[in-house]
């Protein structure tokens, strides 16, 4: 492999992390009613408030917080992917890339 092309290393990486942040956005969410229905949230909000320290943000907040992470982890995830096949097709350019050999059984 001498070269890679670069949108397609763009497109991918944005449906991949695009996919992942769905992913994580939905883990949270289940995680979230899981523990709400348990009554975890409840007694830890409950501690924390016998001790003055606060309580726990409420679901809308912890959606907000997961969207946001979600779409910053998209964002950084498809720059440094399209980066590093940018530097791997700079240093492919000197070193002559990866030579795959394919052998048949």
């Amino acid at each position: 492999m001498k070269r890679i092309n670069l949108a397609s290393v763009f497109m991918t990486s944005l449906a991949l992390s695009a996919l992942l942040g769905i992913v994580l956005v939905v883990a949270v969410v289940v995680l979230y009613q899981v523990l709400d229905s348990m009554g975890a949230i409840g007694s830890v909000n409950q501690a924390l408030t016998e001790i003055n320290i606060g309580q726990l943000p409420n679901s809308g907040r912890v959606l907000t917080y997961a969207f946001v992470l979600a779409a910053v982890d998209v964002v950084l995830l498809t720059v440094l992917s399209t980066l590093l096949a940018g530097v791997y097709n700079l240093v492919s350019s000197f070193t002559g890339g990866i030579e795959v050999t394919l052998v048949d059984d």
